[in-house]
């Protein structure tokens, strides 16, 4: 996980608010990123069943997350962070947090687009923000979002929430409220290096340049 994402889930669990239990597919916490995976701060004292192909740290049970072992419409709060990429059928798994999600529920998937193979343990696909919406699709409420380039974000946001009682209102303000909110607490801090690798990129190639200077650029919008 990165700090992005965690900004976003932190936004999220403070303004729906979350309800529990709290199910998360892809919870393995891979190496080095223990405490940033660590959804325990955030969600507080909300029951929480982490779901993944392989045992290992946040991991409850071992299960596809394209056939979740759970019943229809169990959990008020589906979180698949990072694990879109490393799905071998992820409209399968979107599927399915739809299906296990509950009426009124929020499901929140994240996904990359430009950005290093990383096998977790392999890494098959690459999604834009229309094919975020795309599977989003099942949901009564959807919203997109991006941060990076527009032309080639790195990564790629979706909330979806199902119908039923007590669903919360989502409109065009509360998410650009969110947007607003969440951009300074979603920027990455760039260190001596990182900056000196992009004054490079301006020397030798101003494609570079921009996405250097585009990576924090962050936009959220609701999918009708």
């Amino acid at each position: 996980m990165r700090k992005n994402v965690r900004a976003l889930v932190e936004l999220l669990a403070r303004e729906l608010p979350f309800c529990g239990p709290v199910v998360e597919v892809g919870a393995y916490r891979v190496e080095g990123q223990e405490s940033l995976a660590d959804l325990g701060p955030v969600i507080g004292d909300l029951p929480r069943l982490g779901l993944d192909l392989r045992a290992g740290p946040g991991v409850e049970v071992v299960a596809d997350g394209s056939r979740l072992p759970l019943p229809d419409g169990c959990a008020p709060t589906v979180l698949s962070l990072e694990t879109l990429e490393h799905a071998p059928d992820p409209r399968s798994l979107a599927r399915e947090a739809h299906r296990v999600c509950a009426g009124g529920g929020v499901a929140v998937l994240t996904t990359v687009l430009d950005f290093r193979i990383h096998a977790h343990p392999d890494d098959y696909w690459r999604m834009t923000p229309s094919c975020m919406a795309m599977l989003l699709d099942p949901f009564a409420t959807k919203v997109v979002g991006f941060q990076g380039h527009p032309r080639f974000p790195h990564s790629v946001f979706g909330i979806g929430i199902k119908e039923g009682e007590g669903a919360p209102v989502i409109d065009t303000n509360r998410v650009a409220g969110w947007q607003e909110a969440l951009a300074p607490a979603a920027a990455f801090e760039r260190d001596l290096l990182e900056r000196t690798r992009i004054a490079l990129a301006s020397l030798l190639h101003s494609r570079a340049l921009r996405g250097y200077r585009a990576y924090d650029h962050l936009e959220l919008m609701l999918v009708e």
